[in-house]
């Protein structure tokens, strides 16, 4: 009877095993533990460091501006370098006057009576004493003092024969060779110091041909000196012309 007490016994000792559905739902709320969370790695606090493009066109950089003092010098040599040309052209080709006094009025300083005004004239100096005619206003070195520049009509060519005003020493004259008789506009011939004076004016002292007026803005424009109608005191080629001649 021993045998069947023993196997009475056996429950106690045995427990049944569980459906596999159990342990899955068991698994399901094991809990694993999390990794332990670290911090943010800190950032640099100097300046950015630039990114390397290999294959990137370098930006090219501004030049330098230059500095006022090499302006300034460059300027200079500008000016310079183009002075003799200037010079060249405003004692050989052309240049602007200014017309003092009465003598030619009402031609030029009309108004010179009044409000003593100056015309600015625009002067021809290019081979200035060739083909010059009766009636020209032309600019010449004065006589008497080559430093002065005077502005006057050519009245009388080489050959002809001028009935002089006061103060001239002789009732007439005849032009001699290579020279013009000058005289003003002026009818006073006490405003004028023109060949009545000082005499026939040589050629190689006209520096230039009066072309036109530039300012007052009203007068502006070509003078017309051909329509100067001559004058009745000037006896055309009447007379003598001694021409010099150079023998070599």
């Amino acid at each position: 009877m021993a045998p069947i007490a023993l196997f009475t016994s056996m429950p106690t000792l045995l427990r049944p095993l569980r459906p596999i559905s159990h342990l899955r739902n068991a698994a399901r709320h094991l809990s694993v533990p999390s990794r332990p969370h670290r911090p943010p790695r800190s950032q640099p606090t100097g300046p950015p460091i630039p990114k390397i493009h290999p294959t990137a066109t370098p930006t090219p950089t501004a030049p330098p501006r230059p500095r006022p003092a090499r302006t300034t010098l460059s300027v200079l040599v500008f000016f310079a370098s183009w002075f003799p040309a200037f010079s060249f052209l405003t004692n050989n080709v052309f240049c602007i006057m200014s017309v003092t006094g009465p003598s030619m009025s009402p031609f030029l300083n009309a108004d010179y009576n009044s409000s003593m005004a100056s015309d600015r004239v625009w002067v021809n100096m290019w081979r200035a004493g060739e083909g010059v005619e009766r009636g020209m206003v032309v600019v010449y070195r004065s006589p008497a003092n080559p430093e002065r520049f005077v502005v006057k009509r050519i009245v009388g060519l080489e050959g002809d024969t001028v009935i002089t005003k006061p103060p001239y020493p002789f009732t007439q004259e005849d032009v001699p060779f290579g020279h013009v008789w000058m005289e003003g506009d002026q009818l006073d011939g006490n405003k004028t110091m023109d060949s009545n004076r000082v005499g026939p004016v040589s050629k190689s002292l006209i520096v230039g041909r009066v072309e036109g007026v530039v300012w007052p803005w009203r007068k502006a424009g070509r003078i017309r000196w051909e329509d100067w109608k001559g004058s009745d005191r000037v006896m055309v080629g009447k007379g003598t012309v001694e021409e010099i001649q150079f023998f070599h």
